[in-house]
């Protein structure tokens, strides 16, 4: 497994190796943010890393000390095909990446930028070259020193100790796991567990419309990187999922409103076949059927259906079914 997919894994599922190159390049975006002050950051796998009122687009480049065989020098690396910010925010520090030392704003045009790199020299000559992009590295090195990394989204699981069983946990609410299945699976304990680890989580949550199962999903992604749109919603304090004492889904509320569980195509198609069934049957023994008979009907095979009328009207209109009177009906044989 390459490197880059292994580390975007890690960022979708907040356990980002804070030592390694793309931890700490994450760590100082966030550095960038905080002293910024007016930064949103990109949504993952953007081109750019920040957006800012005052910069613009906003690619973060960070680079330790290094010291070959002449001057000290920091190398921010970049592809030469790479995407041109209106910025490139570039954070040097010490040889132990421990502290910042100079922090600077340059053009995305500037003519230092190099095609793979832009290199600055710790020297008297290499620092005049770029004075007019420095900026004050003290707000840097502040927000440096007092991050607060576990309450990132990218790092926010790496010191939890249930999460590769949650990962799994999750893959079964993807696969259309319900609740009591995971509680039948994990234990109720393990599910209560699992409950808060979503709660607590910096990642988006949603849920299964289904059968109201939950789980945590990250820029519109499933941890894995798939996410079933049609089959989940987002968490929101105006959309959540209603339960009994039993766990078992009843229902979503939504904008004010309760509703049923969402139907999913395959059960729709089954009931809609078994409403056909029925009227084609009393059709052939009484010549109709009535709404109420319908119902019945549809009430003993343990079926609910919300809009019956509904249903009959798309039959009449796809020449199926033929009314008899406001209530009653017959199948077109």
């Amino acid at each position: 497994m390459s490197v880059t997919i292994t580390s975007n894994q890690q960022y979708m599922t907040g356990t980002l190796n804070a030592q390694r190159s793309v931890g700490k390049g994450t760590i100082i975006e966030y550095v960038v943010m905080e002293a910024l002050e007016d930064c949103q950051k990109a949504r993952f796998n953007y081109p750019y890393d920040l957006y800012s009122q005052k910069y613009g687009t906003i690619n973060v480049k960070s680079s330790s000390r290094h010291k070959p065989d002449v001057s000290s020098t920091w190398r921010f690396q970049k592809t030469p095909q790479s995407y041109i910010p209106d910025y490139y925010i570039c954070v040097g520090l010490n040889e132990d990446f421990t502290d910042i030392r100079r922090v600077w704003a340059i053009p995305g045009t500037a003519k230092i930028v190099r095609s793979h790199a832009i290199v600055i020299t710790d020297s008297i000559r290499g620092l005049k070259r770029a004075k007019k992009y420095e900026l004050d590295p003290e707000p840097y090195e502040l927000a440096y020193k007092t991050i607060d990394i576990t309450k990132l989204p990218e790092f926010s699981n790496i010191n939890v100790d249930n999460f590769e069983q949650y990962q799994l946990i999750t893959g079964n609410v993807r696969q259309g796991y319900s609740p009591a299945d995971i509680i039948d699976e994990y234990g109720l304990e393990c599910y209560n567990e699992y409950l808060n680890w979503v709660q607590d989580s910096k990642f988006k949550k949603c849920f299964n419309l289904y059968n109201g199962a939950i789980c945590v999903c990250s820029e519109g992604s499933f941890l894995d990187g798939k996410f079933p749109t049609e089959c989940f919603a987002e968490l929101t304090p105006s959309l959540y999922p209603i339960y009994d004492y039993a766990f078992k889904f009843t229902g979503y509320y939504y904008n004010g409103s309760i509703l049923k569980p969402a139907m999913k195509p395959s059960e729709h198609k089954s009931k809609i076949k078994t409403i056909q069934g029925i009227i084609k049957l009393y059709t052939i023994k009484y010549g109709k059927i009535s709404i109420d008979d319908l119902k019945r009907e549809l009430q003993d095979k343990q079926i609910d259906v919300d809009n019956i009328e509904m249903v009959l009207k798309k039959f009449m209109q796809r020449g199926d079914l033929l009314r008899n009177s406001p209530t009653e009906y017959r199948s077109v044989l």
